[in-house]
């Protein structure tokens, strides 16, 4: 069964690296008195002459580069989505906007549709308007005649 991973202070930590700097010890020796490892003991030392105030994070406080990796990633999923919705939609750039809200309600299981309404020059609002309208008389119409015209062919 495996131990589980202990974590130290980053007084601890600072305090043992002031030790390994000032005591004239050997690092085994110190890190032996610790009770932790050699490694960790030169690793936490580099951390600390590389970083200096900012160094041991520890969870739940990233670093700035941390910060700014997931703030890219957040991005990229953005765009990777946006460019995905144009490939499929491409075909109804120069189309009414009735065409781009057929288009979003065949396509909102896969992309969320204040992203497509954004994407495709559209009102969200305007869509959900059109969602909830009645069809006018005249497509009324023309579905009783698509109605006609199958029945006969």
């Amino acid at each position: 069964m495996r131990q589980p991973t202990r974590t130290f202070t980053l007084e601890f930590k600072q305090e043992a690296v002031q030790l390994l700097e000032t005591s004239g010890k050997s690092g085994t020796m110190l890190a032996k008195e610790l009770g932790i490892s050699e490694s960790v003991l030169y690793r936490w030392r580099k951390e600390l002459r590389t970083q200096g105030a900012v160094a041991f994070p520890g969870k739940g406080h990233p670093t700035e580069l941390e910060e700014e990796v997931r703030r890219l990633r957040r991005e990229n999923a953005t765009l990777q989505q946006e460019r995905d919705i144009l490939k499929k939609a491409a075909s109804i750039f120069f189309a009414t906007p009735t065409v781009s809200y057929d288009f979003i309600a065949q396509h909102q299981e896969e992309f969320p549709v204040k992203v497509m309404c954004r994407v495709l020059d559209v009102a969200e609002n305007g869509y959900y308007a059109w969602r909830q309208r009645q069809p006018s008389a005249r497509q009324y119409a023309d579905e009783q005649l698509c109605q006609h015209i199958h029945q006969v062919f």
